[in-house]
């Protein structure tokens, strides 16, 4: 799923209650370029609230979004278990929530390289290993 993010500056940081799609469009957000597939998700789903997001910066790097929001009050819209692994980043509830994001893995056939086969298999057993997690 996803969440709306802040860092430890923003007045929002220690909220319990979820954010409103009022409070959403107006606050100041840093978020990916809309070359980036979570980009357009956020873009569709503010359209279906009838929202225009505050896009304050955009870039095409997801690191510096988080030093962005480690250092400042802007926050942004990422997946839950990135925030999570960020020190200094935290996961604000939104009402509605916010959709979740899929991530598909995709290759073609024919030759896969030792590399791409590697990373195949880890992508895989994390997955299956963070389903079996979630499921308990």
């Amino acid at each position: 799923a996803l969440c709306l993010a802040v860092g430890n500056h923003n007045r929002l940081a220690n909220r319990s209650t979820p954010v409103s799609t009022s409070r959403l469009a107006n606050t100041p957000l840093a978020l990916l370029n809309s070359d980036f597939a979570l980009r357009q998700h956020i873009d569709e789903h503010c359209r279906i609230l009838g929202i225009t997001p505050n896009v304050v910066m955009e870039t095409n790097a997801v690191n510096v979004i988080v030093e962005m929001l480690r250092l400042g009050k802007l926050a942004t819209i990422l997946p839950t278990t990135l925030v999570q692994t960020c020190p200094g980043l935290h996961a604000i509830p939104t009402e509605p929530e916010l959709p979740s994001h899929k991530v598909s893995l995709l290759w073609s056939t024919g030759y896969i390289s030792a590399a791409s086969r590697a990373f195949i298999a880890l992508a895989t057993d994390w997955s299956m290993r963070r389903r079996l997690a979630t499921s308990h």
